[in-house]
């Protein structure tokens, strides 16, 4: 488990997704889809953003409040939008 992880309110972690293939069934009735989530030391996730499944945030990230993050990042990224783009390095 990592450590000096900061976040802030209103944060989603979300592991898994429905699936949504088959257009004769209800979606809820689908099942899921999951990968699990790493997020390294001394990160900070920002207010109001969204981390989805599969995704790997190295040490030293930054995630801009809002931002939606779609796939992994580097350690020392500071990441923001949506999706998440590198604005810069640390």
């Amino acid at each position: 488990m990592a450590n000096d992880i900061i976040i802030a309110q209103n944060v989603v972690i979300r592991s898994d997704d429905h699936k949504y293939n088959d257009k004769f069934q209800a979606i809820r009735n689908q099942g899921r889809i999951g990968k699990d989530i790493r997020i390294g030391q001394n990160c900070w996730i920002g207010c109001n953003s969204v981390i989805l499944k599969g995704v790997n945030l190295e040490s030293n990230c930054v995630v801009g409040a809002g931002s939606v993050v779609t796939k992994s990042f580097p350690s020392n990224s500071v990441i923001v939008g949506n999706p998440a783009k590198i604005l810069k390095k640390i």
